[in-house]
């Protein structure tokens, strides 16, 4: 007994010696627990403030797009919502993907008060159904019974980026109907396209908060343009960028016409033979970047001498949006050389 009482003393005056209390050994594990807490306390502070931003800003855009005044009509492919500015010569717009009357409102304002710009959400969009057939015929002709309610005979088609197949596909169903056809930024025809494999199971409306609001030089660049342009862009164009961004969210709202689109951007390609172009008799506009990321100029370079009756205004740069470019006054000189 005495002899483990001396080897306890002896424990104990070696701890002693080297961190001054038998419990001294601990200190390090206090120390790393104390800044493990304060990492997880800050970690979860962080998490807390982008919850709380993104539901504020989530429920912005959410206000901002039901704010807009809109008309919903019926369709045998079920219903389809509009929204209208001005008066005038009447022009619809197919609007992209990720898009909406809202966003089709805003690629509107390259016409002045003197149009009557309609602007349907297409098939999928907000407010819009989406029917079990929903080509780009099917929305043509979506297209084509609005403008029956409206008691409008006949009328331009402005296609931007994905509106491009239901703006052709218009063109070449009700010739009769079209006045002129303006493709801005949109893919054409190629034989052999396929779909890739798109993970739309990511694009939500946490997703495409990052990607317009948290991470916006990247979504920017998508689109063709760079910060240095941004940086440089008059504040009018910059709230035009801007606006257009914001057209991505909902998301939630939105979806169904974004995985649509993923099938339906790639009609053209995939029907290849549904696209007669050369039998398009009307005026087209074909806008055009070489710079395009998303909607390459090489496949508008191909189909060029296809069109028996098209005018080209194509720009060196300016990306899928046409950043920065006359697009304006293209479309309004177009417009006024080709009358109904």
């Amino acid at each position: 007994m005495t002899d483990l009482s001396q080897q306890a003393r002896c424990i104990l005056n070696k701890r002693r010696s080297r961190g001054g209390s038998a419990f001294g050994s601990r200190k390090p594990f206090y120390r790393r627990r104390k800044v493990m807490s304060i990492i997880l306390a800050a970690l979860f502070l962080f998490i807390v403030f982008v919850a709380v931003v993104f539901n504020i800003q989530l429920s912005w855009a959410t206000h901002a797009l039901h704010s807009i005044k809109v008309r919903t009509i019926a369709t045998t492919y079920g219903k389809l919502t509009y929204a209208q500015k001005g008066s005038g010569i009447p022009v619809l717009i197919a609007h992209g993907t990720d898009g909406g009357y809202d966003q089709a409102l805003i690629s509107g304002e390259v016409f002045d008060g003197s149009y009557r710009v309609i602007c349907p959400s297409r098939f999928g969009y907000p407010g819009s159904d989406m029917p079990k057939d929903a080509t780009p015929e099917a929305q043509a002709d979506a297209y084509r019974q609005l403008l029956d309610k409206l008691g409008i005979d006949k009328a331009y088609v402005m296609g931007t980026s994905a509106g491009g197949p239901p703006a052709l596909q218009f063109a070449l169903e009700y010739p009769e109907r079209t006045a002129g056809v303006i493709l801005l930024s949109t893919g054409m025809p190629v034989r052999g396209k396929t779909i890739g494999n798109v993970p739309t199971f990511i694009f939500n409306d946490f997703t495409m908060w990052l990607g317009a609001d948290v991470f916006k030089s990247i979504a920017l660049q998508q689109l063709g343009i760079s910060q240095n342009d941004y940086s440089h862009a008059t504040a009018a164009e910059k709230q035009n960028i801007d606006e257009f961004l914001k057209t991505m969210l909902p998301m939630s709202e939105r979806k169904q016409g974004f995985v649509n689109d993923m099938s339906s951007n790639y009609d053209m390609g995939l029907h290849y033979d549904d696209y007669p172009l050369e039998k398009i008799t009307v005026p087209v506009l074909m806008i055009h970047a070489q710079d395009d990321t998303i909607a390459k100029y090489s496949d508008v370079e191909t189909a060029r001498n296809r069109f028996p009756n098209a005018t080209w205004v194509i720009f060196d740069h300016g990306g899928h949006m046409l950043f920065g470019q006359d697009v304006s006054g293209a479309i309004n000189k177009f417009i006024r050389s080709t009358p109904i």
